[in-house]
């Protein structure tokens, strides 16, 4: 949808929702895209994940985090910062998006205080060019892969006093599981400056020793029919992450409804705006 007519729908949503407290969530940059109108074609790129992370909004950040996907590259051995395998040969590294994400943390630690800071990291199940599914080897160096990037961030957090929370998501839990058997993993460390968490898909069926911190689900998937379970988890202490493509007044509906601990989304003005600043972060 177009800025102007969405924002005229966002006013009309405003004014439907005004005997309700707006929810507050955390913005994730979907995808690493999320500085301006939606185009996919520039997802999981170092251009728009760059021109994302210097927003700001009241002469701060905007957003609260990134979603940074890694797809293996067969060819290369490498995990590539890539949306579709198609991409994993010709796209910058894993590492390279890392780096970015470090030289943000560094840039930017005098204007936020201890606001924290979110990476998703999302591992894809499936190997470039051809898309076929992972090894059990390939699952292996993905998962030490990601672990690379996360002691990337992890670093520039630490040398510049910031608190940095990484979420090792995959919509394979297998590979989630991976990661936290690996001999680098660095455990959640909860409460801590700089932590680590799992996530999965809100319909998977994880392992049972995986201790899952929080769930995405489509804005399209959230109904009425849901609440009960949405209430279950937050009382499981595992946060809800509401994610979508296009912004519209059915995805606001559907964060009012759902009341997300974070929001996925390739339009963080429009939703900035929106939810104002960021929630209380302990």
């Amino acid at each position: 949808m177009k800025g102007g007519v969405l924002a005229i729908a966002v006013l009309g949503t405003w004014a439907a929702l005004a005997g309700c407290e707006r929810p507050r969530a955390f913005i994730l940059c979907h995808n690493s895209n999320c500085y301006g109108e939606t185009d996919p074609f520039l997802d999981d790129t170092i251009q728009a994940l760059r021109r994302s992370l210097g927003l700001r909004w009241n002469g701060e950040p905007l957003i609260d985090g990134v979603e940074i996907d890694s797809m293996w590259d067969s060819e290369g051995e490498r995990c590539a910062f890539a949306h579709d395998p198609a991409q994993a040969a010709t796209s910058f590294s894993g590492q390279e998006a890392a780096v970015e994400v470090a030289d943000h943390l560094r840039e930017t630690a005098d204007l936020v205080g201890d606001r924290r800071f979110y990476v998703k990291l999302e591992m894809k199940p499936q190997s470039g060019p051809d898309g076929a599914a992972l090894t059990a080897d390939q699952a292996i160096a993905h998962a030490d892969c990601s672990i690379d990037m996360y002691e990337v961030m992890a670093a520039a957090a630490a040398g510049s006093g910031r608190r940095l929370t990484v979420f090792f998501e995959s919509t394979d839990t297998d590979l989630v599981r991976v990661v936290t058997e690996r001999p680098r993993y660095p455990g959640k460390n909860e409460g801590e400056d700089i932590s680590t968490g799992l996530v999965v898909p809100i319909d998977s069926s994880p392992p049972g020793e995986l201790d899952i911190d929080a769930v995405t689900i489509e804005s399209i998937a959230v109904g009425p029919d849901r609440e009960a379970e949405f209430r279950e988890l937050r009382s499981r202490q595992i946060d809800l992450i509401v994610w979508m493509y296009d912004a519209d007044v059915a995805v606001l509906e559907a964060i009012n409804q759902a009341q997300p601990r974070f929001v996925t989304t390739s339009e963080a003005v429009l939703m900035r705006e929106w939810l104002g600043p960021p929630p209380p972060d302990p």
